[in-house]
């Protein structure tokens, strides 16, 4: 299994990263603080990142949390499955990379 981690984000609040396992990337955030000016940064730099993807060639990001609140954090977000890990519950998110995920 190839696995690629690059970082793209980090700072006191929150880091972003992205994990490509064969080929296909899987976003990682991980929040220390939260605050909704917080909450616009985390958008800003998923709308960066979700860009960058596209513009590399890229259609779909996915996502694991077992955190519900993660999955409403960043819209458009399209459950697609979940899986049982140490007895909790993880769900798979799927966001489109085509147009903005912060515009209607």
């Amino acid at each position: 299994m190839d696995r690629v981690v690059q970082h793209i984000y980090d700072d006191d609040d929150f880091s972003v990263k992205v994990e490509c396992v064969d080929g296909v990337p899987f976003v990682h955030i991980d929040v220390e603080r939260y605050s909704k000016t917080v909450r616009k940064n985390i958008l800003a730099q998923f709308e960066e990142l979700r860009e960058a993807l596209y513009a590399h060639g890229w259609e779909r990001a996915y996502s694991y949390t077992r955190n519900e609140k993660f999955r409403k954090l960043v819209p458009k977000g399209e459950v697609i499955d979940t899986f049982e890990y140490d007895d909790e519950t993880y769900e798979v998110v799927k966001w489109e990379l085509k147009s903005s995920l912060l515009q209607p």
